[in-house]
């Protein structure tokens, strides 16, 4: 299972659901809509609830790791950590891959602009990276 900003993704046995807040599309984003919940006393009540999206992406098995962007899924194997698009509709049609020198251990969505979050990875090795899901380049952090 993983979150991120008002998404939340399970990896069942086939596939990967992705669920986001209800009404965050029409009503300008799960920011607008936290902002609404915490807002004045007497606002009117905000559904918190997750709907399903259309988008499903089957997978041949759940991936050791998973992790949920804004416009991605990233799923992790081994040394292996690859970013899917949610309409990409199956974990082999990759936009991007990158292949680490030692296990992923760990590895946290850093947040960003929509669609080109960094993401922190820790190695086995113990060295911690920075990915951006649109560059191919890594930059080290931590070794």
């Amino acid at each position: 299972m993983a979150v991120y900003t008002g998404r939340l993704a399970v990896a069942l046995p086939d596939r990967i659901n992705v669920w986001e807040v209800a009404g965050a599309k029409d009503e300008g984003g799960a920011a607008a809509l936290a902002a609404r919940v915490g807002g004045a006393v007497g606002a009117r009540a905000v559904d918190l609830g997750y709907r399903l999206r259309k988008d499903r992406i089957f997978a041949a098995a759940p991936p050791e790791k998973l992790l949920v962007a804004a416009q991605h899924i990233l799923v992790g194997e081994g040394r292996k950590l690859a970013a899917c698009a949610f309409e990409c509709g199956d974990t082999r049609r990759r936009e991007r891959e990158w292949v680490f020198e030692a296990t992923v251990t760990c590895a946290r969505v850093d947040g960003g602009p929509p669609g080109r979050e960094g993401i922190l990875v820790g190695l086995a090795n113990g060295k911690v990276l920075k990915v951006n899901i649109l560059v191919h380049f890594v930059d080290g952090i931590f070794s």
